[in-house]
């Protein structure tokens, strides 16, 4: 069966911005590319034992490598961090992303959430965020395609030097990671 792929370009240095793209399984682009931050939340992570952002350990940096895409979670009130677009969640299957769920890590989505002080996208603990109107274009996507649907995060160099004004704003914990779900709560199609 043709995959369709969600592709996505994380900059070496994670305070730029990265790109996710949707290919269909001829090659085509179907959806963006739009801008993805694929940055650990400082603070968070350094309270979580995590000081270096590793992407291997738990609120590190989103992990590279391959993953499924294994479902969609509506918003909920208690998710509302999330965007009010719910998120996919992806399961690593290869690359650092395998190893990192080896050593613990868990929950990572791709997800929107309201925008920075400066109205740029803000960190995570891990997940991939984008802007609640690029994750609305994403869900409204998603929902029409027929699975499997799968995604792959790539590392880029990123000659561009992030302007001051362009980083953003940290110590806010989005709660992400997610808890995993228990048997019975929400379901994932």
């Amino acid at each position: 069966m043709p995959t369709i792929e969600i592709r996505v370009k994380a900059p070496t240095n994670r305070e730029n911005m990265g790109t996710l793209q949707v290919i269909d399984a001829t090659g085509i682009t179907i959806f963006g590319p739009v801008n993805a931050y694929l940055l650990a939340d400082r603070k968070t992570a350094i309270s979580k034992g995590n000081a270096s952002r590793d992407p291997l350990k738990p609120f590190g940096n989103t992990p590279l490598g391959s993953y499924d895409v294994t479902g969609f979670a509506p918003a909920t009130p208690q998710r509302s961090n999330l965007g009010p677009n719910g998120s996919l969640r992806l399961n690593p299957t290869g690359g650092d992303a395998l190893q990192a769920k080896v050593n613990g890590r868990t929950g990572l989505l791709i997800h929107g959430g309201k925008l920075g002080s400066n109205n740029k996208l803000r960190p995570t603990n891990g997940c991939i965020r984008l802007s609640d109107g690029d994750m609305s274009g994403l869900v409204n996507l998603y929902n029409t395609l027929v699975p499997p649907l799968t995604c792959s995060i790539n590392s880029f160099t990123l000659d561009v030097v992030t302007n001051a004004g362009d980083i953003m704003p940290e110590g806010i914990d989005d709660g992400d990671p997610p808890i995993e779900i228990p048997a019975g709560g929400v379901v994932f199609p």
